[in-house]
């Protein structure tokens, strides 16, 4: 045991930093095999699309355009449900609000959730947590009755096609603090698939991660939300809990949402880009916050519930950040802001499981590609879940406001319980754009979508490939209580100057990819090793009280003629019941 033991530690710290022990989460079935083969990846189509691709399938829907099949079921009538308090109504908590975090100034929240149409109740920072209070419902009016095949409710005998209010309460990790997020070293649908990120482990559930036995598994949340949109709107990952993109299963709207089988407000399962539905080319603002441009960085359009900000799709290269690719989690970091996720146009393919007419979806032997529209994260969380100690856990006293706490949003007719005078002086919110070619210096350098301290100033600069148009541009920001005055710095590209696209970091040999929906708990090798020394130990003193209390027998067995007799018993292992961790750590 103890050569063994040394063996493993050996194995261990020469192969690399963290091991991953598969323990099942069931009960094993003895001769039930554990090998699952896996399908392709989830995007295989290879057509491109415009990157203001708009919904063009069923009656404008999003989804794909074989779904020709209508579900003849009737509407559900689904019966109105308490609404759920907000958590501006909890009791205050003593807790000092974490403004270090650019997201959580007043200026900041203001103009986030301005943006959406006024869903939203209250938003505010805690110690820990960007905490949003709404409705749960977008802004526009969701096209129920157009979605070819919405979810089946009340036992598969109805269709979703009408919802109703029940309020949504939220929390995001902020980014800098005692609650601060942790990113991922690598960014892949392997992230987060594990029993430690998610306790129930694999399955379809709201705490359990995206994976089936012919589709694969993904970092998200198989049946819950992976985000939520500045509207307060649950934002579900593009794939159904059966891991299919849903513009191929036929059951969204023009602004990729549906309500679920167990009603209430619509949540989206995609992009919500269009003309009525959560932003459009007219969100795309410029410097001074109104003249809109395709060159514009995207507009903030929701938070992940891992972390990160979540931003619009792309409207042009050429914009903040257009060159760097996004990666599989659907994000990237450009001109030093934070990791943040963006949403996109990905090219889907139609398979075996898809809905609608196979005549159109299935031609020459062919399957036929569509568009689908994720909104980020796509494949994965980039930010470390099993590092955020209630990530799972929705008692209320973790949403509570803090007492006396001066930077919130508050709409109109809403109190936030305890909150102090609204501070709208201490902080300016600098723009989601600073112009074409213009980013901010390496020193005192402006980030798009900060926050700026009042009498503080930040200075920007012409990126890479780009010029000065005018020697006489002001080049710095300044917060004076609560306005901002804009540099008028303006750039244009250099002559010849060719911009190259920064390629995403491929996976390294330390990716390795899911093999079957059994949960796995990774361990840090330095737990590992202090295991193994702690057990060696334990055994060498086991083993030296056995071997004195063998002798003094013996000696006594010697002086009275008598012999010691070992009984040898079996240990019989109990069985795991079924649900229940096979084992902890």
């Amino acid at each position: 045991m103890l050569i063994f033991s040394l063996l493993l530690l050996h194995t261990l710290l020469c192969t690399g930093t963290s091991s991953s022990f598969n323990f099942g989460l069931h009960r094993s079935r003895r001769g039930a095999s554990s090998v699952v083969t896996f399908g392709d990846e989830p995007y295989q189509g290879t057509n491109t699309y415009p990157l203001d691709y708009a919904c063009d399938g069923l009656k404008s829907t999003c989804n794909a355009d074989f779904c020709t099949v209508v579900a003849t079921e009737p509407t559900c009538d689904f019966i109105a449900k308490t609404v759920k308090p907000g958590a501006e109504s909890q009791t205050c908590q003593t807790c000092t609000q974490e403004l270090n975090d650019p997201r959580c100034t007043t200026q900041a929240l203001k103009r986030a959730v301005h943006a959406a149409g006024g869903q939203v109740h209250a938003a505010y920072c805690t110690d820990k947590y960007l905490v949003l209070s709404a409705t749960g419902a977008g802004s526009w009016q969701p096209n129920l009755e157009d979605i070819p095949m919405p979810p089946a409710g009340d036992g598969n005998t109805c269709r979703t096609r009408t919802w109703t209010v029940e309020g949504r309460n939220w929390k995001i990790p902020l980014v800098a603090g005692s609650g601060a997020y942790e990113l991922l070293t690598n960014s892949h649908r392997s992230n987060n698939n594990n029993g430690n990120a998610f306790p129930q482990g694999a399955g379809d559930g709201a705490e359990k991660y995206l994976c089936t036995t012919d589709r694969g598994a993904f970092g998200l949340p198989s049946a819950g939300p992976a985000g939520v949109s500045i509207d307060g709107q649950d934002a579900f990952p593009v794939f159904n809990n059966g891991a299919l993109l849903t513009p191929s299963w036929c059951e969204v709207d023009s602004c990729n949402e549906h309500v679920g089988q167990g009603g209430g407000p619509p949540h989206l399962h995609g992009d919500p880009f269009g003309e009525k539905c959560l932003y459009s080319q007219q969100n795309y603002t410029g410097i001074d916050g109104t003249a809109s441009s395709i060159n514009a960085h995207p507009p903030l359009i929701g938070w992940s519930l891992d972390g990160p900000s979540n931003y619009g799709r792309y409207l042009s290269l050429d914009a903040p950040g257009g060159r760097v690719e996004l990666d599989e989690c659907g994000g990237h970091t450009h001109d030093n802001m934070p990791y943040h996720y963006h949403a996109r146009i990905q090219s889907g393919k139609a398979n075996r499981q898809s809905r609608g007419d196979e005549a159109l979806y299935l031609i020459g032997g062919e399957y036929q590609e569509f568009p689908a529209f994720p909104m980020g994260p796509d494949q994965c969380w980039k930010g470390d879940v099993s590092k955020q100690t209630d990530f799972w856990n929705n008692k209320n006293d973790l949403y509570a406001p803090c007492c006396s706490m001066t930077n919130y949003y508050a709409r109109e007719g809403v109190t936030i319980n305890g909150a102090g005078t609204l501070d709208t002086e201490s902080y300016c919110a600098l723009p989601s754009d600073f112009g074409l070619g213009v980013t901010g210096t390496s020193t005192d350098g402006c980030i798009i979508h900060d926050s700026l301290k009042n009498g503080k100033t930040c200075n920007v600069e012409c990126a890479e490939g780009y010029e000065m148009s005018s020697t006489t541009s002001v080049t710095t920001f300044t917060c004076n209580k609560g306005a901002l005055v804009a540099p008028t710095l303006q750039c244009t590209a250099k002559a010849g100057h060719t911009f190259a696209v920064t390629k995403a970091i491929p996976c390294g040999t330390n990716c390795v990819e899911t093999t079957s929906c059994t949960a796995i708990l990774v361990v840090e090798t330095w737990v590992i090793v202090v295991a193994i020394i702690v057990g060696a130990i334990v055994l060498i003193v086991v083993v030296a009280v056995v071997y004195v209390k063998c002798c003094k027998k013996g000696t006594a067995a010697t002086m009275d003629g008598t012999k010691g007799l070992a009984k040898s018993k079996e240990v019989e292992m109990a069985d795991v019941e079924d649900g229940k961790n096979v084992a902890s750590v």
